[in-house]
Protein backbone atom coordinates (compact mmCIF):
# COMPACT_ATOMS: atom_id res chain seq x y z
CA UNK A 1 0.00 0.00 0.00
CA UNK A 2 2.82 2.41 0.89
CA UNK A 3 4.38 1.91 -2.55
CA UNK A 4 1.02 2.52 -4.23
CA UNK A 5 0.53 5.76 -2.30
CA UNK A 6 3.98 6.97 -3.32
CA UNK A 7 3.13 6.24 -6.96
CA UNK A 8 -0.24 7.95 -6.54
CA UNK A 9 1.52 11.07 -5.26
CA UNK A 10 4.03 10.94 -8.12
CA UNK A 11 1.31 10.62 -10.75
CA UNK A 12 -0.56 13.56 -9.22
CA UNK A 13 2.48 15.76 -9.93
CA UNK A 14 2.20 15.04 -13.67
CA UNK A 15 -1.52 15.05 -14.47
CA UNK A 16 -0.95 15.36 -18.23
CA UNK A 17 1.36 12.33 -18.48
CA UNK A 18 -0.12 9.64 -20.73
CA UNK A 19 2.42 6.88 -20.13
CA UNK A 20 3.85 5.44 -16.94
CA UNK A 21 6.66 2.88 -16.82
CA UNK A 22 7.57 1.24 -13.53
CA UNK A 23 10.86 -0.62 -13.28
CA UNK A 24 11.44 -3.32 -10.70
CA UNK A 25 13.21 -6.60 -10.14
CA UNK A 26 11.38 -9.90 -10.58
CA UNK A 27 11.39 -10.37 -6.78
CA UNK A 28 8.92 -7.44 -6.64
CA UNK A 29 6.87 -8.55 -9.65
CA UNK A 30 3.80 -9.46 -7.64
CA UNK A 31 3.67 -6.28 -5.54
CA UNK A 32 4.86 -3.76 -8.12
CA UNK A 33 3.78 -5.44 -11.34
CA UNK A 34 0.32 -6.67 -10.30
CA UNK A 35 -0.98 -5.22 -7.02
CA UNK A 36 0.31 -1.68 -7.60
CA UNK A 37 -1.69 -1.03 -10.81
CA UNK A 38 -4.77 -2.65 -9.23
CA UNK A 39 -4.67 -0.33 -6.17
CA UNK A 40 -4.09 2.75 -8.35
CA UNK A 41 -7.06 1.77 -10.50
CA UNK A 42 -9.25 1.61 -7.39
CA UNK A 43 -7.96 5.06 -6.38
CA UNK A 44 -9.24 6.44 -9.68
CA UNK A 45 -6.11 6.68 -11.80
CA UNK A 46 -7.10 6.55 -15.52
CA UNK A 47 -5.94 3.58 -17.56
CA UNK A 48 -3.50 5.68 -19.58
CA UNK A 49 -1.58 6.54 -16.40
CA UNK A 50 -1.55 3.12 -14.80
CA UNK A 51 2.03 1.82 -14.54
CA UNK A 52 3.26 -0.67 -17.08
CA UNK A 53 5.68 -2.89 -15.21
CA UNK A 54 9.12 -3.41 -16.71
CA UNK A 55 10.39 -6.47 -14.87
CA UNK A 56 14.15 -6.84 -14.73
CA UNK A 57 16.46 -9.64 -13.72
CA UNK A 58 18.85 -8.97 -10.86
CA UNK A 59 22.07 -7.08 -11.35
CA UNK A 60 24.44 -8.44 -8.73
CA UNK A 61 27.43 -6.57 -7.34
CA UNK A 62 30.56 -8.71 -7.27
CA UNK A 63 28.32 -11.83 -7.37
CA UNK A 64 26.20 -10.74 -4.40
CA UNK A 65 22.80 -9.04 -4.31
CA UNK A 66 22.86 -5.29 -3.83
CA UNK A 67 22.01 -4.38 -0.23
CA UNK A 68 21.90 -0.85 1.14
CA UNK A 69 21.42 -2.29 4.62
CA UNK A 70 24.75 -4.12 4.40
CA UNK A 71 26.34 -1.23 2.48
CA UNK A 72 26.95 -3.59 -0.41
CA UNK A 73 25.94 -1.08 -3.06
CA UNK A 74 27.15 1.55 -5.48
CA UNK A 75 26.00 5.06 -4.66
CA UNK A 76 25.44 6.72 -8.02
CA UNK A 77 26.38 10.32 -7.14
CA UNK A 78 29.57 9.23 -5.45
CA UNK A 79 30.53 6.71 -8.12
CA UNK A 80 29.86 9.04 -11.07
CA UNK A 81 31.98 11.77 -9.50
CA UNK A 82 35.05 9.62 -10.16
CA UNK A 83 33.91 7.49 -13.12
CA UNK A 84 32.85 9.01 -16.48
CA UNK A 85 29.15 8.37 -17.04
CA UNK A 86 29.78 7.26 -20.64
CA UNK A 87 32.03 4.40 -19.52
CA UNK A 88 29.52 3.33 -16.86
CA UNK A 89 26.73 3.36 -19.47
CA UNK A 90 28.91 1.32 -21.82
CA UNK A 91 29.60 -1.27 -19.14
CA UNK A 92 25.97 -1.48 -17.99
CA UNK A 93 24.97 -2.02 -21.62
CA UNK A 94 27.59 -4.75 -21.86
CA UNK A 95 26.37 -6.71 -18.84
CA UNK A 96 22.64 -6.14 -19.42
CA UNK A 97 20.65 -9.26 -20.23
CA UNK A 98 16.90 -9.63 -20.82
CA UNK A 99 16.91 -13.26 -19.68
CA UNK A 100 19.54 -13.87 -16.98
CA UNK A 101 21.01 -12.06 -13.99
CA UNK A 102 23.95 -9.76 -14.63
CA UNK A 103 26.91 -9.01 -12.41
CA UNK A 104 28.54 -5.62 -11.87
CA UNK A 105 32.26 -6.22 -11.38
CA UNK A 106 34.66 -3.29 -10.98
CA UNK A 107 37.59 -5.15 -12.51
CA UNK A 108 35.52 -5.97 -15.57
CA UNK A 109 34.36 -2.34 -15.80
CA UNK A 110 37.97 -1.15 -15.85
CA UNK A 111 39.05 -3.81 -18.36
CA UNK A 112 36.28 -2.99 -20.84
CA UNK A 113 36.73 0.76 -20.38
CA UNK A 114 40.48 0.52 -20.85
CA UNK A 115 40.11 -1.53 -24.03
CA UNK A 116 37.50 0.87 -25.39
CA UNK A 117 39.38 4.10 -24.60
CA UNK A 118 42.71 2.70 -25.84
CA UNK A 119 41.18 1.73 -29.18
CA UNK A 120 39.56 5.17 -29.54
CA UNK A 121 42.84 6.97 -28.82
CA UNK A 122 44.69 4.74 -31.28
CA UNK A 123 42.36 5.29 -34.24
CA UNK A 124 42.33 9.08 -33.80
CA UNK A 125 46.10 9.34 -33.26
CA UNK A 126 46.63 7.32 -36.42
CA UNK A 127 44.40 9.71 -38.37
CA UNK A 128 46.56 12.66 -37.30
CA UNK A 129 49.67 10.77 -38.39
CA UNK A 130 48.31 9.48 -41.72
CA UNK A 131 46.80 12.84 -42.63
CA UNK A 132 50.25 14.47 -42.60
CA UNK A 133 50.97 12.69 -45.91
CA UNK A 134 48.07 14.39 -47.69
CA UNK A 135 47.50 18.04 -48.55
CA UNK A 136 44.26 19.67 -49.57
CA UNK A 137 40.59 18.75 -49.38
CA UNK A 138 39.90 15.07 -48.78
CA UNK A 139 37.42 13.60 -51.25
CA UNK A 140 37.06 9.93 -52.18
CA UNK A 141 38.83 8.98 -55.40
CA UNK A 142 39.30 5.49 -56.88
CA UNK A 143 38.05 2.56 -54.80
CA UNK A 144 39.72 -0.80 -54.41
CA UNK A 145 37.88 -4.00 -53.48
CA UNK A 146 38.97 -3.69 -49.85
CA UNK A 147 37.50 -0.16 -49.69
CA UNK A 148 34.13 -1.41 -50.91
CA UNK A 149 34.12 -4.23 -48.35
CA UNK A 150 35.04 -1.77 -45.57
CA UNK A 151 32.25 0.63 -46.62
CA UNK A 152 29.68 -2.19 -46.58
CA UNK A 153 30.91 -3.34 -43.18
CA UNK A 154 30.47 0.16 -41.74
CA UNK A 155 26.89 0.40 -43.00
CA UNK A 156 25.99 -3.07 -41.74
CA UNK A 157 27.41 -2.18 -38.32
CA UNK A 158 25.06 0.79 -38.00
CA UNK A 159 22.02 -1.36 -38.80
CA UNK A 160 23.24 -4.15 -36.53
CA UNK A 161 23.72 -1.83 -33.54
CA UNK A 162 20.35 -0.14 -33.89
CA UNK A 163 18.46 -3.40 -34.43
CA UNK A 164 20.06 -5.03 -31.38
CA UNK A 165 19.44 -2.04 -29.13
CA UNK A 166 15.78 -2.09 -30.13
CA UNK A 167 15.73 -5.81 -29.34
CA UNK A 168 17.17 -5.28 -25.81
CA UNK A 169 20.43 -6.95 -26.87
CA UNK A 170 22.78 -4.16 -25.86
CA UNK A 171 25.69 -6.52 -25.15
CA UNK A 172 25.71 -7.54 -28.81
CA UNK A 173 25.87 -3.84 -29.70
CA UNK A 174 28.87 -3.25 -27.43
CA UNK A 175 30.65 -6.29 -28.88
CA UNK A 176 30.00 -5.01 -32.41
CA UNK A 177 31.35 -1.57 -31.46
CA UNK A 178 34.58 -3.14 -30.16
CA UNK A 179 34.82 -5.18 -33.36
CA UNK A 180 34.20 -2.01 -35.41
CA UNK A 181 36.96 -0.17 -33.55
CA UNK A 182 39.40 -2.98 -34.31
CA UNK A 183 38.34 -3.02 -37.97
CA UNK A 184 38.88 0.74 -38.26
CA UNK A 185 42.30 0.41 -36.60
CA UNK A 186 43.33 -2.36 -39.02
CA UNK A 187 42.08 -0.38 -42.03
CA UNK A 188 44.08 2.69 -40.94
CA UNK A 189 47.26 0.65 -40.41
CA UNK A 190 46.85 -0.96 -43.84
CA UNK A 191 46.31 2.49 -45.36
CA UNK A 192 49.91 3.31 -44.50
CA UNK A 193 50.91 1.45 -47.68
CA UNK A 194 49.21 4.20 -49.74
CA UNK A 195 50.74 7.18 -47.96
CA UNK A 196 52.79 8.19 -51.03
CA UNK A 197 49.94 7.67 -53.51
CA UNK A 198 47.78 10.77 -53.17
CA UNK A 199 44.97 9.37 -55.31
CA UNK A 200 44.41 6.24 -53.24
CA UNK A 201 45.28 7.95 -49.97
CA UNK A 202 42.44 10.45 -50.36
CA UNK A 203 39.96 7.59 -50.76
CA UNK A 204 41.34 5.97 -47.63
CA UNK A 205 41.16 9.18 -45.62
CA UNK A 206 37.61 9.87 -46.81
CA UNK A 207 36.51 6.36 -45.79
CA UNK A 208 38.26 6.64 -42.43
CA UNK A 209 36.42 9.89 -41.68
CA UNK A 210 33.19 8.15 -42.72
CA UNK A 211 34.10 5.30 -40.38
CA UNK A 212 34.41 7.79 -37.51
CA UNK A 213 30.96 9.12 -38.35
CA UNK A 214 29.46 5.62 -38.43
CA UNK A 215 31.19 4.82 -35.14
CA UNK A 216 29.75 7.95 -33.52
CA UNK A 217 26.23 7.07 -34.71
CA UNK A 218 26.61 3.54 -33.29
CA UNK A 219 27.97 4.91 -30.01
CA UNK A 220 25.37 7.60 -29.41
CA UNK A 221 22.90 5.46 -27.37
CA UNK A 222 25.79 3.92 -25.42
CA UNK A 223 28.19 6.83 -24.88
CA UNK A 224 26.42 10.06 -25.91
CA UNK A 225 29.10 12.43 -24.60
CA UNK A 226 31.96 10.74 -26.46
CA UNK A 227 29.79 10.32 -29.56
CA UNK A 228 28.91 14.03 -29.57
CA UNK A 229 32.60 14.95 -29.22
CA UNK A 230 33.45 12.81 -32.27
CA UNK A 231 30.60 14.34 -34.29
CA UNK A 232 31.72 17.84 -33.26
CA UNK A 233 35.20 17.09 -34.64
CA UNK A 234 33.51 16.01 -37.89
CA UNK A 235 31.41 19.20 -37.97
CA UNK A 236 28.11 17.34 -37.82
CA UNK A 237 25.65 16.08 -35.20
CA UNK A 238 23.29 13.21 -34.45
CA UNK A 239 20.36 15.04 -36.09
CA UNK A 240 22.03 14.38 -39.46
CA UNK A 241 21.98 10.59 -39.04
CA UNK A 242 19.30 9.89 -41.66
CA UNK A 243 20.75 12.24 -44.27
CA UNK A 244 24.41 11.29 -43.78
CA UNK A 245 24.38 7.63 -42.77
CA UNK A 246 25.49 6.41 -46.24
CA UNK A 247 27.25 9.54 -47.48
CA UNK A 248 31.04 9.76 -47.82
CA UNK A 249 31.95 13.28 -46.66
CA UNK A 250 34.24 15.78 -48.34
CA UNK A 251 36.47 17.02 -45.54
CA UNK A 252 39.17 19.54 -44.79
CA UNK A 253 41.13 20.37 -41.67
CA UNK A 254 39.97 17.61 -39.32
CA UNK A 255 41.80 17.70 -36.02
CA UNK A 256 41.20 15.20 -33.22
CA UNK A 257 43.87 16.54 -30.85
CA UNK A 258 41.39 17.85 -28.28
CA UNK A 259 39.43 14.59 -28.30
CA UNK A 260 42.63 12.58 -27.91
CA UNK A 261 43.63 14.81 -24.99
CA UNK A 262 40.28 14.24 -23.25
CA UNK A 263 40.40 10.48 -23.79
CA UNK A 264 44.00 10.32 -22.57
CA UNK A 265 43.02 12.22 -19.44
CA UNK A 266 40.23 9.72 -18.76
CA UNK A 267 42.68 6.86 -19.18
CA UNK A 268 45.26 8.48 -16.91
CA UNK A 269 42.86 9.59 -14.16
CA UNK A 270 40.41 6.68 -14.04
CA UNK A 271 41.82 3.60 -15.72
Amino acid sequence: MERALRSYHGISQYPRANRHLFFCGYDNMCGSGMLLPYILKILGIPNSQLPVGVINNFCLLENKKFSTGENHAIWANEFLSSHPSDLVRLYLSYIQSPTINSNFCLKELYNLSNQFVTLLITIFEEWNRLNTYYTGIVEAGPWLKQDIIFYKELNSSMSFCIDNLLSYASKATVNRVIYLLKSIKDYIFESDSYRYNQNYLRTRLALISYAYQCLAFCLYPLTPIISTCILDCLNTDIANYQSQKNEIPVIEGLDFSKLIEELSKIKEDVL
